[in-house]
């Protein structure tokens, strides 16, 4: 007895071939270019990311020499024979070209520069504090371990030797200075020079004091100019001043102004000691 397939079938066949091929080839590619771009974001993979990767690869490439026609046949130390699709996984999993095995930059230590720059986005008056170049950059790297080295004249610093498997990888890092901090907790360690933005601290910005007569009674309301800034004390004769940063510099003029009492004033070096005024009442003619 003899079968016969109607050309139907032969029309829907040749159809779901086509189809797997094409599933077959987009699969392969899509994987294939996921790794490619893995790897430009971890060029220097961890050993478990380097075997996830060759796995990854290997079976996209198979993938797609799956639909390739013809056949394929491998023996890998008298141990693994494959043919087809299987073939070619083994020859991409277990071949290792000589520059791959050679000596790479990921195995060197990096050498990583930091600049320092003030924040574009902020306004910063002339006579804020420079930084200090006794300040000090601390970098914390993931094995724990924390890196210190100071700011030179340049307002750079300088880490050497920092392990290669750190590349690219986000770490915590601040610093120590009297006037100013960094505008981010986190850095990306990178082989070029990386630019940190550095902005005012807190130490500058809060100016409080007292207002009293001579006979030491608060004295409400009493009007404060601090430069350009204007404040009122409150029932117990104090005030408090929390200055924008393009305000912020070193020494202040403060004067005090209430009706009935002589007009004062001082220089006042900000981080020093609470500023205390003591008004003498106008004399009546």
């Amino acid at each position: 007895m003899q079968y016969y397939m109607s050309n139907n079938t032969k029309i829907e066949n040749r159809s779901t071939k086509k189809n797997e091929i094409s599933y077959s080839i987009a699969i392969g590619c899509f994987f294939t270019t996921v790794v490619l771009i893995l790897i430009t974001i971890f060029p220097c993979p961890s050993s478990s990311q380097y075997l996830f990767f060759r796995i990854v690869i290997s079976i996209s490439i198979a993938g797609i020499a799956a639909a390739i026609p013809g056949f394929f046949r491998i023996q890998y130390k008298n141990i693994i024979r494959a043919g087809g699709a299987l073939g070619v996984f083994v020859l991409v999993y277990f071949y290792n070209p000589k520059v791959i095995n050679s000596t790479h930059k990921c195995d060197e230590p990096l050498n990583v520069i930091f600049s320092l720059k003030k924040d574009p986005s902020l306004t910063i008056l002339p006579e804020y504090p420079k930084l200090n170049p006794l300040s000090k950059l601390i970098l914390e790297l993931p094995n724990g371990k924390t890196e210190i080295n100071s700011i030179n004249y340049n307002n750079e610093s300088f880490f050497p030797k920092i392990d290669s498997r750190w590349l690219n990888m986000r770490v915590p890092i601040r610093m120590e200075d009297n006037y100013w901090e960094l505008s981010q907790d986190s850095i990306i360690l990178s082989e070029n020079r990386v630019i940190l933005f550095i902005r005012p601290n807190e130490s500058l910005r809060n100016i409080k004091g007292k207002v009293m007569s001579s006979n030491g009674i608060p004295i409400y309301n009493a009007t404060i100019y601090i430069d350009d800034t204007t404040i009122t004390t409150d029932i117990n004769g104090d005030y408090k001043a929390r200055l924008p940063y393009h305000r912020l510099k070193d020494i202040y003029i403060i004067r005090i102004s209430v009706p009935g009492f002589l007009d004062t004033g001082c220089y006042y070096r900000a981080n020093s000691s609470m500023p205390q005024f003591y008004l003498s009442k106008k004399n009546k003619r």
